[in-house]
């Protein structure tokens, strides 16, 4: 006797840019929107958590499984840092910051308002 699994599919919404979003996935991407993760680490961000870490940008970048020298150029070019270095920066910084500075991001994976 053998039995087949069924994989359960969320249901592919019309109109949207990607037609492989799903209601969750863009209550997700909206939520990173909403927090404004990538326009928050900045240069002056990363270094504020290398210096509180105590972390060259090259150790941080270790730490991250990235490039010293492209993270270190990333960091200081104008365009953003991309979203998964952001999600790892944003749960360091917390992990480690929060009882120090306000500013910090308790739970980025809170998608929803509701307690």
């Amino acid at each position: 006797m053998t039995t087949t699994t069924k994989k359960i599919q969320s249901p592919k919404l019309k109109g949207t840019k990607n037609p492989e979003a799903t209601s969750a996935s863009l209550i997700i991407d909206a939520h990173y929107a909403k927090l404004g993760l990538r326009k928050l680490w900045d240069a002056q961000r990363v270094n504020r958590l290398c210096s509180f870490l105590r972390m060259t940008h090259e150790e941080l970048a270790s730490l991250l499984h990235l490039k010293g020298s492209l993270f270190r150029m990333q960091c200081q070019s104008m365009k953003p840092l991309s979203g998964p270095v952001c999600l790892l920066l944003t749960i360091l910084e917390h992990r480690y910051m929060s009882e120090y500075a306000p500013d910090t991001i308790p739970n980025i994976f809170k998608f929803t308002d509701n307690d």
